[in-house]
């Protein structure tokens, strides 16, 4: 017969946890899409009007973008209030700032993606894609992340 044992429950992770969790998946998603980019970009200079390159392009650029709107929507709903209600006035200023900075980012984020995601002459035609400018703006997401980061192991 066998072992029937009970296994016992996981534990809820951290608010850390979570956090760094949702980062890492966001990050990741980042990677794909300047992989793709960096694909269909090549098969553009050989040539391809329409490949699966730039289709993979297309599906990691409307990844990325919904994942950062239900990033945005968790850290809104759930981040922020945790933030002001554990830390008092020090995280309701952080998470006044981080929600302003956060929209701000996000816009500007969408519409580089918006490009992506509906300009479909442009990418047909060959022109330059606006990669360059997501970079920047992983850079200020990654800043953004650590100092959330930071602010979560402080939590617990």
């Amino acid at each position: 017969m066998a072992d029937m044992r009970v296994v016992p429950p996981l534990q809820a992770p951290t608010i850390s946890e979570v956090v760094l969790c949702d980062h890492r998946n966001t990050l990741t998603l980042f990677a794909h899409f300047f992989k793709a980019a960096a694909a269909a970009e090549a098969a553009t200079a050989a040539g391809s009007e329409a490949s699966p390159e730039r289709l993979m392009l297309k599906l990691s650029a409307g990844a990325l973008a919904l994942d950062f709107h239900l990033h945005a929507k968790a850290e809104e709903q759930v981040m922020y209030p945790a933030l002001q209600a554990h830390c008092g006035p020090e995280g309701a200023l952080l998470a006044e700032h981080a929600g302003r900075e956060h929209r701000e980012l996000s816009r500007e984020v969408d519409a580089v993606l918006g490009i992506l995601l509906e300009d479909h002459d442009r990418l047909l035609a060959g022109q330059p894609m606006p990669v360059a400018e997501l970079l920047v703006k992983r850079r200020q997401l990654i800043k953004r992340m650590q100092e959330l980061e930071q602010v979560s192991r402080q939590q617990g």
